[in-house]
Parts: C-alpha cells; structure tokens; sequence
C-alpha cells in the first residue's frame, strides 16, 4: 500500500520536470491485463531499465482476496530498489 497521484499535466511541464532531473529518465510501456476479474498493470520497461517487467494489481482494499496469474513471480511491494524514483538513480541495466 502507497500513495498514489495520478494525473495529466501539460507536455511543457513535463518537459521541463525531464530537462531538470539530474537523473536518468524510467522509460515504460503500461499494460492492462484481466485476469479473473481484476485488472493487473504490467509495465515493460525500456532504456537503461530494459529487460524488467513489473505486475501490479489494483485492490479496492487490502484485505480483498485475488488469484495470481502463472505469469507473476515474486512479490516486491517492500523492495523499495523498484520505485521509478530508484531506477532512475539505479537502473535495472547496472544491477547485473
């Protein structure tokens, strides 16, 4: 459980949060997968992240019950090392 803001924001204010950071930019497609009623997003991560795929699912609550897919490996939700925010500091590319 985080919190969460999502919402659009003008291009040219985007593109100056991006010009500013003196990190490296967390490129990703999203995904959204149905399965058993729930909606799972799944980013693919491309550039200096290529190679990692992170699964999330949406829950009302907690405490609600939900069947995980084949597909999905290993829980990360306490490992703070996959946050956007990490992987712009320490890509994916130089964990190996």
């Amino acid at each position: 459980k985080r919190l969460e803001f999502e919402y659009e924001i003008p291009e040219s204010d985007a593109d100056i949060i991006i010009s500013n950071s003196k990190y490296n930019l967390v490129e990703k497609d999203r995904y959204h997968v149905e399965y058993e009623r729930k909606v799972w997003e799944v980013d693919v991560f491309r550039g200096l992240n290529e190679g990692l795929i992170i699964a999330e699912i949406e829950l009302d609550n907690e405490s609600d019950e939900f069947l995980k897919p084949s597909w999905v490996g290993k829980e990360i939700s306490g490992e703070s090392k996959y946050l956007n925010y990490n992987l712009s500091k320490n890509p994916y590319s130089q964990w190996r």
